[in-house]
């Protein structure tokens, strides 16, 4: 069985610090919600499939679905923060995880300029 791949953009949340003192996750001057954003983030490379990171026991088990991921992309299109809100087990949110940080983005935009912001990916872990 081969393991392949199918991502999507959705609207993001914003991240709040809990607490005004909390030291920001991300290097850019400004941080924009996603839906404030004139383009959202998009990505710029990625594997060519999910296979080298689909776990061997999921695999095998024949468990297959979409993990949800919550990405914090800095201004220079780093990934500063991923965090797995949607999860189908089987080690499938932690291997998106791991997939995710291979994956290259082109930042947010205001006005042109590129900003912090917080979106949802999603990764499609199927077994074909």
């Amino acid at each position: 069985m081969e393991a392949r791949a199918w991502s999507s953009f959705c609207s993001g949340t914003s991240f709040q610090p809990s607490h005004p003192a909390e030291a920001k996750p991300y290097k850019a001057e400004r941080y924009v919600a996603a839906s404030q954003i004139n383009e959202l983030p998009s990505v710029e490379a990625r594997p060519d499939s999910l296979r080298a990171f689909y776990p061997e026991a999921a695999r095998q088990r024949g468990v297959q679905g979409d993990v949800v991921l919550r990405l914090l992309i800095d201004a220079d299109g780093s990934l500063a923060k991923v965090d797995v809100i949607g999860d189908p087990g089987a080690g499938l949110g932690a291997a998106g995880a791991r997939a995710i940080r291979q994956f290259r983005f082109r930042a947010g935009r205001v006005g042109g300029e590129p900003v912090a912001t917080t979106i949802t990916y999603t990764l499609h872990f199927v077994l074909d």
